[in-house]
């Protein structure tokens, strides 16, 4: 049986954003790097340091090219939610790791080592697994707002503790904690751009404009941008990618669950979906700590 073509149009825009994103994500640390090298003894963690960082990448050539990036992964990110679920593509998105393995293998002319590339096949298999339950899911009731309401402040509390947590922290954790931050925005994102499509969709631009999901969508959007930044600045970029990639497709799948009043209940659908989860993480954590791919990150 084929792949439906709507299927294959989702998975081809999410598979460019998430392309974008990974490209995005090196130039704008390599363009962190440049800003923090004129601050000479200090921290992207103390107050100081963070301003300057802040105050320095709007001029920085090699940052301005990861914002560009950024925004074309928005708008294939944008393209592919109009027309897929969230469940199904933040899983598809998570998928950015694979591209760096790709760039950091052809960039040194050799394969990846067996142990990337199994997991590689890992996060391939997981996200075939997640997508298999396309149309099981019971993702097209009708959004519960109380709920994303209160996902949303609970997203907000998480992450002031986890900002306030990497200011105390080794810069491996501190990296990691502000990464996880960066992907509960990314995922908070996604569901309020579906849920700003959704309004267009059903009541044209008039309804899109006068509800509170569009302007919630830019607001997510810089504060991942802002949290990202720091990541990248505060350690190593594969704990922050690694932390991003895990957080971001599994808060975006809880979202989209939560979300929605219609709520899986078959014990095979659920056992399916947390197999998914499973696989997809420790597929994405063994790219985001391996070789080629921690040394093509760290350059």
């Amino acid at each position: 049986m084929g792949v439906p073509p709507q299927m294959s149009l989702v998975i081809t825009l999410a598979l460019m954003a998430a392309y974008l994103f990974a490209l995005a994500a090196h130039l704008q640390r390599r363009g962190s790097q440049e800003v923090m090298a004129g601050a000479a003894k200090t921290s992207v963690r103390e107050s100081a340091g963070a301003k300057h960082l802040l105050r320095g990448l709007p001029g920085n050539r090699t940052w301005q090219w990861g914002v560009l990036a950024n925004f074309g992964a928005f708008a294939f990110h944008a393209a592919a939610l109009a027309v897929g679920t969230v469940a199904t593509v933040q899983p598809l998105i998570a998928t950015q790791l694979l591209f760096v393995l790709a760039l950091a293998s052809l960039q040194r002319h050799r394969w990846p080592a067996v142990s990337d590339g199994l997991s590689a096949v890992a996060v391939c298999g997981g996200i075939t697994l997640l997508l298999s339950t396309e149309g099981r899911m019971g993702l097209t009731g009708r959004p519960d707002r109380p709920r994303i309401i209160l996902t949303l402040v609970c997203v907000l509390c998480v992450v002031a503790v986890l900002v306030a947590v990497s200011r105390r922290s080794p810069s491996w954790l501190a990296s990691m904690l502000l990464g996880t931050g960066t992907g509960l925005f990314q995922a908070m994102s996604a569901g309020f751009m579906k849920l700003a499509l959704r309004d267009y969709a059903h009541g044209g631009l008039a309804d899109m404009l006068t509800d509170w999901p569009l302007y919630a969508v830019p607001v997510s959007v810089l504060g991942g941008v802002v949290l990202g930044q720091l990541a990248f600045a505060s350690g190593t970029l594969p704990p922050a990618v690694a932390a991003m990639s895990v957080t971001n497709p599994v808060a975006s799948l809880a979202f989209a669950l939560f979300a929605f009043e219609v709520f899986p209940r078959e014990p095979v659908l659920l056992a399916q979906i947390a197999a998914s989860a499973v696989i997809i993480t420790v597929g994405i954590i063994g790219l985001a700590t391996a070789g080629s791919t921690r040394e093509y990150l760290t350059e």
